[in-house]
This record gives C-alpha cells, sequence and structure tokens, in this order.
C-alpha cells in the first residue's frame, strides 16, 4: 500500500522562483519502503525534465511516512 503523493509549491516572483516539491512513500520490491523527493522548476517537475530527486529507504511504512511528514514541515517552515 502507497499513501497518496504530497504536492508543494513555492512562488517567489520577486525572485523568479515557482518551485515544485513532491514527495511520496513507496514499496520497494524487497519489502522495504522508500521515502521519494522530487523537485524543481514548475515547467520541469520530474527528473527526467531537468528536475532532482532525492530518495531514502526504511525498514517499516510507519517510519517512512513520519520522514515525510518531517520533511513536509520543514518545506513548509521555509516557504
Amino acid at each position: 500500500m502507497t499513501c497518496a503523493p504530497v504536492y508543494l509549491q513555492r512562488h517567489d516572483h520577486g525572485r523568479n522562483m515557482a518551485r515544485l516539491y513532491v514527495l511520496s512513500v513507496e514499496s520497494t520490491l524487497f519489502g522495504d519502503w522508500r521515502l521519494i523527493c522530487r523537485w524543481g522548476r514548475i515547467a520541469r517537475p520530474t527528473p527526467a525534465q531537468g528536475g532532482q530527486m532525492q530518495s531514502q529507504t526504511f525498514l517499516s511504512q510507519e517510519l517512512a511516512l513520519a520522514a515525510l511528514v518531517r520533511k513536509q514541515r520543514q518545506k513548509l517552515r521555509r516557504g
């Protein structure tokens, strides 16, 4: 079972900034859970289109979801 992705956007027109962050938790083929963070300009949200990606692997879904919540709070604090 996977959770729905979390989409966060940050706009700062004075700095010409338009960012998209996507956080998701997915299961791996080996029974682990992975937190996947993707980010980039809104026009290019995926790594294939110029965005970036980072992933972390966890032993349980609960640990991965807790990491997702921490990352979401961190991004919301920054704006």
